[in-house]
């Protein structure tokens, strides 16, 4: 458990209450956090996904797909889909949140799992955008952290 304490405050009231004002202030800019999340934990967490074929283990490909393919990598035919969605640029960042930008398009239908019409069956979900419990708990450090700075 992460703890954070306020040291020293100025003993003037209205310069206290400047400093509380500027914490404040600085505690809604949260971009930068944010932006380290994804570099330090996202990211890499979406990477060691792709690498070991998802944590829980995708679903095997088919019979048909393999044959199809002549392999049996899952989400991994070109590539396009790990290299695009690890980077820092693969996101849209914003006070308060971040998404992933969906390209390339086919990525949250694989993440998801979707009905193929052309071949009449059911694609299994491929969780590749899923973080994984320690992530969250490197995530709020990441963030107590920046908060520990800004309120310095």
């Amino acid at each position: 458990m992460t703890s954070i304490v306020l040291g020293w405050l100025p003993h003037n009231p209205r310069e206290e209450a400047a400093v509380y004002r500027r914490i404040a202030s600085d505690i809604k800019k949260t971009k930068i956090p944010i932006a380290a999340s994804i570099v330090e934990v996202m990211s890499p967490s979406i990477v060691e996904n792709f690498r070991v074929g998802g944590r829980p283990k995708w679903a095997p490909l088919s019979t048909f797909t393999k044959a199809k393919k002549g392999h049996d990598r899952i989400l991994f035919e070109s590539g396009k889909l790990a290299r695009s969605t690890t980077g820092i640029n693969a996101w849209n960042i914003d006070d308060g949140e971040a998404s992933l930008r969906g390209d390339p398009k086919y990525g949250v239908f694989q993440n998801e799992g979707f009905y193929n019409v052309r071949f009449g069956v059911n694609v299994p979900a491929r969780e590749w955008a899923v973080l994984q419990s320690q992530d969250i708990d490197k995530i709020v450090e990441v963030f107590a952290v920046w908060l520990t700075e800004t309120v310095r």
